[in-house]
């Protein structure tokens, strides 16, 4: 039997085991999966949709909330929605870039040339690795 839930992300939980494990505390309960919702956050507004199996409560969907719409079995929710996916390079990316910009300086009137120039040094190590 599947059930619904509604809810704030307060926290996930990895495996160094299992890569692909994720573990989303949602209301204390602890929705386990294998599915690759990377893209969601602590503090994200979710939907979930579960099943109990033996002693593992599985979490089968996980949708992003928007919007005002009632959902089926669950008392007050919003529009839901997929997050769209961001590939796992992409995030790594995102971090180098990251890095380097804090490495650079972070001096707010040239923040957005800073972080340009970051970026383009991270494209520059990608290509040069390709």
């Amino acid at each position: 039997m599947t059930d619904k839930i509604t809810g704030s992300i307060e926290k996930i939980k990895t495996s160094p085991k299992n890569a692909k494990w994720r573990g989303f505390v949602v209301n204390g309960q602890m929705y386990s999966t294998l599915k690759d919702y990377d893209n969601f956050n602590v503090g994200d507004n979710v939907v979930i949709e579960w099943e109990q199996s033996g002693q593992f409560t599985n979490l089968l969907h996980m949708y992003a909330v928007h919007g005002d719409v009632k959902v089926e079995g669950v008392d007050q929710v919003h529009l839901v929605e997929e997050k769209p996916k961001v590939s796992r390079s992409t995030t790594m990316y995102t971090s180098y870039a990251k890095d380097i910009f804090l490495i650079l300086g972070n001096d707010e009137e040239d923040s957005k040339d800073t972080m340009d120039r970051a970026i383009a040094l991270v494209k520059q190590a990608k290509e040069a690795f390709e």
